[in-house]
């Protein structure tokens, strides 16, 4: 929390030296996001995965400006949308589009450096790792090509669906934001953390609250 200093009562005409308030040595909160993830490696995916974003964290202080977090966090199911592209079954031509569906489970662990001294509101840089189980299935709508003497003949279509299916993917983070204190304990924090793996992956911009002990 802020720093502080306590005083004594004056003696002799003297104030003697303040004491320092002690630092607390840990942090907890939780938060709130909107996630944010281009739409699976699939040239035919057009459109982009985006879902609530709910997490925990726990940090320690090793000094007053470095600090240890882990956290855990879960993503909502998102949706991206297919765009048409052409499929062969054997010698059966069919037009296909479709959408799949993500969710994710993750831990994470990054070492974090706030500026100047832990007061009332401080920012901060952070770097770490993330443990992802992504979970993902698909429907795809598959359309004959026909042809008759006046052309393309429309069909109804095959459905198909696979999954779910499980990876798990490990990615870089970084995350840059701010630590407000509405109380000596209690803080607000904001920030934005992007997932790295061979560029950049993911985002997220998430609001929480937490107390130090």
């Amino acid at each position: 929390g802020p720093t502080g200093a306590a005083t004594r009562p004056a003696t002799r005409g003297h104030l003697e030296p303040a004491t320092p308030v002690k630092l607390p040595r840990f942090d907890a909160g939780g938060d709130l996001g909107w996630y944010h993830r281009d739409g699976g490696a699939s040239s035919n995916y057009w459109s982009k995965h985006n879902s609530l974003w709910t997490g925990v964290q726990a940090g320690y202080y090793w000094t007053e400006n470095v600090k240890t977090e882990v956290g855990v966090a879960t993503t909502g199911e998102s949706r991206v949308y297919g765009g048409d592209g052409q499929v062969w079954v054997g010698s059966q031509g069919y037009y296909e589009s479709g959408e799949q569906f993500v969710r994710s489970v993750r831990l994470s662990v990054a070492q974090i450096y706030q500026f100047g001294h832990n007061a009332w509101v401080h920012p901060f840089l952070g770097i770490g790792v993330q443990a992802i189980r992504e979970r993902t299935r698909s429907v795809r709508w598959r359309y004959p090509i026909t042809t008759g003497s006046s052309g393309y003949v429309p069909q109804p279509p095959e459905t198909v669906s696979t999954g779910p299916d499980d990876e798990v993917v490990v990615r870089g983070l970084v995350m840059a934001g701010l630590k407000a204190y509405m109380t000596r304990r209690v803080y607000f924090r904001t920030d934005c953390l992007v997932g790295l793996r061979g560029g950049i992956e993911e985002s997220v911009l998430r609001i929480g609250v937490g107390v130090d002990f």
